[in-house]
């Protein structure tokens, strides 16, 4: 359809005084309107998909020499477009649907949403229309010209509304039964996987595999699945894009399908890469953690955030954690075993996020690393006799979960006032 001409229409309302009337005589020339507003005198009708309707009064208030008893009141409203509006509106809603939702913001836009028939819960058609007054106050040597502009503007389209849906389990296992032969979970974990499917994908940390490589191939090979292996450092200077790529080659060889979980065996930088590269590959493949550490078991392990650090080419700086996704694993398994090949450092690092949650959140938490934290760093959280039955269980038990109720609402990160990141600026 060719669109429709436009017509414009030039207004001027003028005052009076009760006493004595004023020279009316006309100052349109002389006016002038905002650009956010565009003209006090038009109105628009343009078949575009947008139309606007443009109301103006203006009132002259000549100053106290130029009084004459000889002026006149003159005034005009332009008002018609409204049918235009209104038909537009009628055409942007033409579902045969029984029911629309209509709203209005504080910022004065009214908002229609008509389900469509074939997709009632997800695509809608849509009718907006706002309206902004402007007023503008111009000043001449014989008048005061005031100019108030009401823009009235209606749009129509379609929202289509999908809700992603998220859910995956942190399971703690039993002290050092990951990689028991006897142990299905790890291999369940992988998913339901077609007979004669015989094979898996892992990527794990360097040094992580340097102590339980040989535990990990045995666990497959015991139950008749072949692993392929890819080895990243995991080192905190190793989170870069290259990583990424180096993980996404790997899954090209080795020709990983769309449905099949993968699984990341490491620390926090080996599962934030892991998660890069399930989230970029073949559009979003699922993927599977296994935490190594305190601190990813108390935090990587919990979210959905992935990222590594930017070096930038242009301003020459490193920018931490610039590239990331928000994507969730399918399915996270914890064994607090794994903590006792790491240092006392890496452990204390750890307890320093169990230490964050509880000054926020936790008294209990902070009581229970109060009387117990040296003890449990020194025995790295191994069962013992020092150390009262259930206290390392607990204190993670109590991070994981306090950690959860945090993020959980706010997964894709709309709040950034949060307090899980308290210190993290100091």
């Amino acid at each position: 359809m060719p669109p429709r001409s436009i017509d414009t229409t030039a207004t001027t309302t003028q005052s009076s005084s009760s006493i004595s009337s004023y020279n009316t005589s006309s100052h349109t020339n002389q006016e002038k309107v905002s650009s956010s507003s565009s003209s006090s005198s038009m109105t628009y009708d343009i078949q575009d998909g947008t139309s606007a309707g443009i109301h103006s009064t203006t009132t002259n208030h000549p100053s106290v020499d130029s009084l004459d008893t000889h002026g006149e009141n003159n005034s005009n409203n332009i008002n018609n477009n409204n049918n235009n509006h209104m038909n537009h509106n009628t055409h942007t809603s033409s579902s045969s649907s029984s029911y629309s939702i209509s709203s209005c913001d504080e910022n004065g836009t009214t908002l229609t949403l008509i389900p469509l028939d074939r997709a009632p819960e997800n695509v809608f058609a849509f009718t907006k229309t706002h309206t902004e007054e402007y007023t503008q106050v111009l000043k001449t040597r014989s008048s005061t010209v005031t100019t108030t502009t009401q823009v009235l503007t209606t749009s129509h389209g379609w929202r289509n509304i999908f809700n992603v849906p998220i859910s995956y389990d942190i399971t703690v296992l039993p002290y050092g039964t990951l990689f028991d032969p006897t142990n299905p979970q790890l291999l369940q974990s992988t998913g339901i996987q077609p007979e004669g499917y015989n094979r898996r994908f892992a990527v794990i940390d360097d040094q992580v595999y340097t102590i339980y490589g040989d535990k990990i191939q045995q666990y497959f090979t015991r139950k008749g699945i072949e692993l392929t292996v890819c080895i990243l450092p995991g080192g905190e200077v190793d989170k870069r894009p290259t990583a990424v790529h180096t993980l996404l080659d790997q899954l090209c060889v080795y020709k990983l399908r769309r449905r099949e979980p993968f699984l990341a065996i490491g620390g926090g930088v080996l599962l934030d890469i892991a998660g890069m590269a399930a989230c970029l590959y073949r559009r979003g493949v699922p993927f599977v953690r296994v935490p190594t550490t305190l601190l990813a078991i108390v935090d990587a392990s919990v979210g959905v955030k992935n990222g590594v650090d930017y070096c930038c080419p242009v301003t020459d700086e490193t920018y931490k954690n610039r590239i990331g996704s928000f994507y969730a694993p399918t399915a996270c398994l914890l064994d607090k075993a794994f903590i006792a090949t790491q240092d006392s450092r890496n452990i204390s690092n750890g307890f320093g996020e169990i230490l964050k949650l509880a000054l926020v959140r936790s008294i209990d938490l902070f009581e229970l690393l109060e009387a117990h934290g040296q003890a449990l760093i020194e025995s790295k959280l191994m069962p013992n006799c020092t150390i009262q039955d259930g206290i390392s269980d607990r204190i993670i038990d109590l991070s994981i979960q306090i950690m959860l109720e945090e993020l959980g609402p706010n997964l894709w990160e709309t709040k950034l006032d949060r307090c899980v990141d308290y210190g993290t600026y100091i």
